[in-house]
């Protein structure tokens, strides 16, 4: 996450696009996946582009899944208080 705000990146939506490319990007171009690089392409990418590219709320199809895919939505992060003392 600081990574993400030192790079001016919206965190959640970097993970959003992260989670969902990793996946099926290829091993060898892992960098690309970088907050820095990450931000540099997306400013770079063709507006229609950077829409396809947008975190999907649909499910993925099932021959994308393995049979034991439990599929979750997640939840927003609350902040939590530490405790006094």
């Amino acid at each position: 996450m600081a990574t993400c705000e030192a790079n001016g990146v919206n965190p959640e939506a970097y993970l959003a696009d992260v989670l969902l490319r990793v996946q099926t990007h290829p091993n060898s171009r892992i960098r690309e996946l970088l907050p820095h690089e990450w931000k540099r392409r997306r400013i770079a990418e063709p507006p229609d582009v950077a829409l396809q590219l947008q975190p999907s709320p649909c499910t993925p199809p099932a021959s994308r899944r393995s049979p034991n895919t439990v599929l979750v939505r997640p939840q927003p992060l609350t902040p939590r208080r530490c405790p006094d003392g």
